[in-house]
């Protein structure tokens, strides 16, 4: 936000003390409205993740239960024992059998909530 330190300074001197006690304000309000805008959007993820259908929650809370992982190798992992790949680790039919009932958009909301989930879990 601030030009480089040269320039803010010609600023600060040409424009008297003042300027700086006001400038200083305004990056604090700049830097605490985006901290209540993140604050904001997941709050909103969280919302969305509630909205999921019992389809896309019983596949969700299976993808948190192996998210000590990598997420890709999770999603992967699925994948494989969606189809039958040999070596793939054991999903159970239930979880399956959810999955196979989701169309396209569904699973792309369910990704979303599981990456949102994610980066909640990171940042904790």
């Amino acid at each position: 936000m601030l030009k480089d330190t040269e320039e803010h300074l010609a600023e600060t001197m040409r424009l008297g003390p003042g300027y700086y006690r006001i400038r200083e304000r305004y990056d604090y309000a700049i830097e605490s409205d985006e901290r209540y805008i993140e604050k904001l959007r997941k709050q909103i993820a969280e919302y969305d993740q509630d909205k999921l259908n019992e389809n896309q929650q019983i596949v969700l809370e299976w993808l948190k239960s192996q998210g000590k992982r990598r997420p890709i190798m999770t999603i992967a992992d699925f994948a494989d024992a969606y189809y039958g790949l040999e070596g793939a680790p054991v999903v159970p039919l239930e979880i399956l059998s959810s999955y196979e009932q989701l169309s396209d958009d569904e699973v792309y909301q369910l990704l979303a909530a599981f990456a949102e989930w994610g980066k909640k879990e990171v940042a904790e």
